[in-house]
């Protein structure tokens, strides 16, 4: 009886493929390891001394310890337990104490970009590389331009839920107190774009005349070009 009463789980279907922001360039520093978990994978990211982001698979191919508790040794990240160092392709470069490295001593390397302040890392369920890419905004680090303002929130939900706001006018006046006069959309490949023009009234007083062009590329990045009393990306 009460089994039947039970509300039934919805089946996971699965991560989306596509780039998803993993973090700020400002949260790492060359030297730093950061533990990392997404799509459901232990993770270990590292900056080595060359300044490039790398994130393997957290678990090293020797006995399973965790790559994440380890240390930077120059472009390498070097394992906590046996010291088995692993390049940014996820191979094992060095074991202190053998003279030769075993073939399957390798642990998954993920493809990582890094532009416009922005960690992104790819993900794709059959493993495939990836078949787009995230543009660059000409802003970054431009003088006139502050840095990021840096702000997380952890949510409950499949990205295709936010991006559906893509489409979402009705939203406008309740949520963002904003006179919508025009709104359409774009859809392009990976990409989603909305674009909005009214009049908004901010919580200060007074009212914004204002220009939003909103692009998702892929299900994981948003941009917005917010034009009007605040130039803002």
């Amino acid at each position: 009886f009460l089994r039947m009463l039970a509300k039934p789980r919805r089946r996971f279907e699965g991560y989306p493929n596509g780039w998803f922001v993993i973090g700020f360039s400002d949260e790492l520093a060359v030297g730093q390891v950061v533990p990392l978990h997404y799509f459901g994978e232990e993770l270990a990211m590292f900056r080595g001394e060359d300044g490039r982001a790398n994130v393997l698979d957290a678990y090293c191919a020797h006995l399973g310890a965790n790559l994440a508790g380890g240390k930077v040794a120059g472009c390498n990240i070097e394992c906590p337990f046996h010291a088995w160092r692993y390049a940014g392709d996820g191979r094992c470069v060095e074991i202190p104490y053998a003279e030769k490295i075993p073939q399957k001593a390798f642990v998954r390397a993920w493809q990582v970009r890094e532009q416009s302040g922005l960690l992104l890392m790819w993900h794709h369920a059959q493993g495939s590389k990836p078949d787009y890419e995230i543009p660059a905004l000409p802003e970054w680090a431009h003088e006139g331009w502050t840095r990021w303002t840096m702000s997380k929130l952890r949510i409950r939900t499949h990205p295709k839920e936010i991006v559906e706001n893509v489409v979402d006018k009705a939203h406008f006046p309740r949520v963002h107190n904003t006179h919508v006069e025009s709104f359409e959309n774009e859809f392009d490949a990976h990409k989603a774009t909305q674009r909005t023009r009214g009049v908004a009234y901010p919580v200060g007083g007074g009212k914004d005349q204002f220009e939003i062009e909103a692009t998702y590329f892929g299900p994981g990045v948003q941009f917005s070009w917010m034009h009007g009393a605040l130039e803002a990306r």
